[in-house]
This record gives structure tokens, sequence and C-alpha cells, in this order.
């Protein structure tokens, strides 16, 4: 999680890819009123089913002719990704949309932060304090992105309520 991906990683990333974005996103789609364990466990089966799928493309590749890709560098770039599609919305007034993908990116990175590391992994995941710090303080902004959008939103509803006859 130091720095950016490298070149084998983003190769495979691209080269991988079975699934489309969309696809990732509407299997990570929740209600708001979704419990979190829930969300923890959705999130977990997930991560488990593309952890299952790398196996799978690793068996069909030579030894020693390509790097895996690291599962929790993919998760982590996702939620960046989805962050900075969150604050596109935002800026072209697409306010619900940004709730939502910021959301999404708070999910996975508090999912790296506290779910990852107790996953039977080999070799395990280990943050170190820098990577936690870094996690939360991601977190945090996007909370706070979360938070402006949903005033937004709620501000919004009210000025069209203001508008329309009763």
């Amino acid at each position: 999680m130091e720095g950016s991906p490298n070149q084998h990683s983003a190769k495979w990333r691209n080269a991988g890819r079975n699934r489309t974005s969309s696809d990732m996103q509407e299997s990570l789609d929740v209600s708001n009123d979704e419990e979190p364990e829930d969300l923890s466990s959705k999130i977990e089966r997930e991560f488990l089913t593309e952890v299952g799928r790398a196996e799978e493309l690793a068996q069909v590749i030579e030894a020693g002719s390509a790097e895996m890709p690291d599962a929790m560098e993919s998760i982590f770039q996702s939620a960046l990704s989805l962050g900075r599609d969150g604050a596109v919305d935002e800026l072209m007034d697409n306010v619900e949309n940004a709730s939502l993908l910021y959301s999404k990116a708070v999910q996975l990175l508090v999912f790296i932060l506290v779910e990852a590391p107790s996953l039977i992994l080999n070799p395990p995941l280990s943050l170190t304090s820098s990577d936690r710090y870094r996690l939360r303080t991601y977190i945090d902004i996007l909370k706070n992105r979360l938070g402006h959008s949903r005033s937004q939103r709620l501000a919004l509803l009210k000025s069209e309520e203001l508008r329309s006859p009763p």
C-alpha cells in the first residue's frame, strides 16, 4: 500500500478485468439501512471471490513469468477511484450519486483497515502505523465530503419542496 501501484499490478489490473466496474459497483450496492456487520460480510465475500479468481488465473500463467496482483492494492485503488468519481459528481451537482460513491469508498477503506487484517491470507496482511494513519485520513476526508454531499442533497430537496405548490 506504500506509494502507487507498480507497472505489473497495473498491467494485471487492466488485463484481468472480466468484470466491468459497473459489475463491481452493482455487487457492492447497499442500502443506507444495511447493518455494518452485513456490509463487512458482503465485502469479505466479494474479496474472497476475487482472490479465488486470481488463483484461477495464476494456474494459467507460467511460473515465474508474472507477478500476482495485490488484492489489497486493488481494493485500495478501487476506493480511491470511487472517491475521485464522487468528487466529479459532486462538482457536477450530482450530489446523490456523489454520496453513493463516497459511501462505497469509505466502506472499502474501512474493510482494509478493520476486516482485512483478520483474514487468513498468505502472506498475512499487516498494516504499518503509517498505512493505518493514511487509511484513517482518507476515511475522514471522504466522510467529510459525504456529509457535505448529504447536506447539499437535503438543501436541494427542501428547495424543491418550497418551489412546488401544495
